[in-house]
Parts: C-alpha cells; structure tokens; sequence
C-alpha cells in the first residue's frame, strides 16, 4: 500500500440463471447447503482455483473473518491473500476491536506467508492505519468504485504512475469519530 501502485484487480464472479440474471454467492450457496452440493461445488472450486494459481494468479479469501470465511479454508484452498472485511475497516480508527481484529488478521496473514488486503477503505485515516499496521493492500472507494471494463482500462491508464493524487493524510491526525452510511460501504 505504501507505493500507491495498482497492483491488481477483482474480478466478482457469479452465478447467471438463464431467468433470474446474475445471483451472487449470498443467494445460491445456501440453496447449495440445502440441497446437499455444496461439498461438490467446494471440490470443483478448490480444482478450478489450483489450476488459476498455477497460471500465476493470486487466489485470496474474500470477506476473512465473517460469514462463509473460515480458518479451515486455509487449509483447504491454494490461497495467496486473505482480505480483512469491510465491517471491520470501516471503525478500525473509532472501536478497538475491530482496530485488534484487523491487526491479528494481517499478523495471521503474514505468519502463513500470505499478503493481506484490506477492503472498503474509505477514509484516509483508514489507510494510514492499516499502512502502520503493515497491511500488504487496499482497495475500496477512497482508490477507485466499482469500474466496468472500458472505464477500468481508462482508470489504469490514468493512474500509471500510482495515486499521486490522493492526499497523503497528515500522520499527526489521529482517527476520528465518523459515522458512515451503510449504503457507503
């Protein structure tokens, strides 16, 4: 995080039923679990996740530490990353536990040699944060929203060179109380 250069992306896969459009994981995986496939599903993923890995592609668990995230996914899947969720970052600088949680999470990332991503930043005392505690990456709406295709290519062009023009928050200001909107988040 400290360069400032664009690293990577995310890119969300989902499941597209030929009726319904787009269904994110939130909507089949408990249908999954139901039903009795999701242990199937969660083969054919670990599969399809070795061979990415193999391509050179950095796997990582998203949401760590709430949710379908577990410790046993350490183990089970080729990962590279683990990202802190956004409920987390969004009051590490206002409530304690959540500033902990972050912090043990980026120690357990770094003791299993994994990088570790912080998502939903938004705020810079957020970022200054997680930079002290030696949080690997970032992403979240203080960088970039969400970009289709053709504006991400823009986007990255635009910003070849980094984030220069993100103000580099003063290291003497310490978080303060916000309250965030969850329609922000």
């Amino acid at each position: 995080m400290s360069s400032g250069r664009i690293i990577g992306a995310e890119a969300l896969l989902r499941w597209f039923h030929p009726e319904e459009g787009f269904i994110s994981p939130q909507g089949f995986i408990p249908v999954a679990e139901e039903s009795g496939l999701i242990m199937e599903i969660g083969e054919a993923s670990a599969r399809l996740l070795d061979e990415l890995r193999h391509l050179g592609i950095s796997i990582a668990i998203d949401d760590f530490g709430t949710g379908y995230s577990s410790l046993a996914y350490l183990t089970r899947f080729p990962v590279n990353k683990l990202k802190i969720d956004r409920s987390f970052i969004r009051n590490v600088c206002i409530d304690e536990q959540n500033a902990e949680i972050s912090r043990a999470i980026v120690s357990l990332g770094h003791t299993l040699n994994m990088k570790v991503v912080a998502e939903g930043i938004e705020l810079e005392q957020q970022l200054e944060f997680l930079k002290s505690e030696g949080c690997d990456e970032g992403q979240g709406y203080l960088i970039a929203k969400p970009l289709p295709h053709d504006e991400f290519v823009s986007f990255l062009k635009h910003h070849s060179n980094g984030f220069s023009d993100i103000q580099q928050p003063d290291t003497s200001i310490q978080c303060q109380p916000l309250l965030l909107e969850d329609s922000l988040i």
